[in-house]
């Protein structure tokens, strides 16, 4: 199997977006566990709020201050800079992936890379590189590519643009299937 691939800022971008939203859905599974046990805390403390707001029963906590309605501040803040947080990491990637792309000249230049049962090649006018199956570190299955992962943070981005349709991305895919091994494929 052949391709060639010219990538563009958007290829790259797209990339580093999916691999972050994987990065991130991986965290959160190792984590699904505490975050459920948050989760359930924190529902907990808003009904429990609601309902000594809401009944004739209202005990007073704070003797006379307005201590009680510091939790759902507190909360309101929390959850602001969780969604503040994500939104500068978002602009991070996208300035980031901005910048690292422009000063790529390999990413930028045209690409032709070559699949066969023991290895892949990338060549192109700077480079020429052969790289065995058995030294690939993943591949990735993304929205709108691929990544062949040469290292845990380098990876070349095959978009899913670049093949002819769907029957061959179908194809690659059940390539990549039979020459990694499945703890390598990441989908």
């Amino acid at each position: 199997m052949e391709l060639t691939i010219k990538l563009n800022l958007k290829d790259y971008t797209d990339f580093n977006y999916s691999f972050f939203i994987r990065k991130l859905r991986d965290i959160l599974r190792m984590l699904k566990v505490f975050v459920l046990v948050l989760v359930v805390l924190f529902t907990a403390v808003i009904l429990t709020m609601f309902l000594f707001r809401t009944s004739n029963h209202s005990v007073n906590i704070s003797a006379g201050s307005h201590k009680s309605s510091i939790i759902p501040i507190l909360l309101l803040v929390t959850f602001s800079f969780v969604v503040v947080t994500l939104i500068m990491l978002f602009i991070n990637i996208t300035i980031a992936s901005r910048l690292n792309f422009q000063s790529n000249k390999i990413a930028q230049a045209e690409n032709h890379f070559v699949f066969s049962d023991e290895m892949f090649e990338v060549t192109s006018d700077s480079l020429n590189v052969r790289i065995a199956w058995d030294k690939v570190n993943s591949v990735g299955f993304y929205k709108n590519c691929y990544g062949v992962f040469i290292s845990t943070a380098q990876a070349h981005i095959l978009p899913k643009r670049c093949f002819s349709g769907v029957t061959e991305m179908k194809a690659f895919e059940e390539f990549i299937s039979r020459v990694l091994d499945a703890d390598k494929i990441k989908k």
